[in-house]
């Protein structure tokens, strides 16, 4: 008889974006994968590792020793390289972020190649966003520019192209919650969604 063949395990490699909307449910995230059998390394910087991610990863690993432990790689953050202040590794030591509302501009982008701001007689004039499910209102205002020369639609457009060259996405939600939106973003986006949620305190 032949030697029975290892099969390796699956392991994630997360980066979530470094906000605390995003890395306290890649943290969960990691979690529920180590409750299915799956490791998971999440790549994060010094800082955030301290805030959000160390104690809680070696307090998991403790209580649960029958799981694959979850592990973090350190990726050096060159702040000050960059102009910025020392230790300013996340969005929460930016002041002011209108430009950074990413999940407001990834709702919007697919939706502003209509210009529905354009027919309204004044940026403080309210239009329904076509073809979105559940008519939802905004102003020209709320728009943030995910096309223009701007910093945030050059980053706009680099996350639609990842996006397109991906194989699918990880949504924290479930479809039985907005399943108009789900069927919507299939639709819309074409690209294979892994429902995944909620991620919360259940995982913790």
């Amino acid at each position: 008889m032949g030697t029975p063949v290892e099969v390796s395990k699956l392991h994630f490699l997360l980066f979530p974006f470094m906000a605390h909307g995003h890395m306290i449910p890649t943290l969960d995230m990691a979690k529920l994968f180590a409750t299915k059998g799956a490791k998971s390394t999440i790549l994060t910087t010094p800082l955030n590792a301290k805030l959000f991610f160390e104690k809680p990863i070696k307090s998991f690993n403790q209580d649960n020793p029958g799981l694959e432990d979850i592990t973090i790689q350190i990726l050096n953050f060159p702040c000050t390289e960059l102009g910025l202040p020392d230790g300013c590794e996340n969005t929460d030591f930016i002041f002011s972020t209108p430009d950074l509302n990413v999940e407001k501009a990834a709702k919007l982008r697919r939706k502003i190649v209509h210009k529905p701001q354009k027919r309204v007689a004044s940026s403080s004039e309210p239009f329904v966003i076509p073809e979105l499910p559940g008519n939802i209102v905004i102003t020209e205002e709320q728009i943030i520019d995910g096309d223009g020369e701007s910093d945030m639609g050059k980053f706009m457009t680099e996350v639609r192209e990842s996006e397109v060259k991906s194989s699918g996405v990880v949504l924290n939600s479930f479809y039985e919650l907005e399943h108009d939106y789900a069927d919507f973003y299939k639709s819309c986006v074409q690209k294979r969604a892994w429902h995944i949620g909620p991620l919360s305190e259940n995982q913790r």
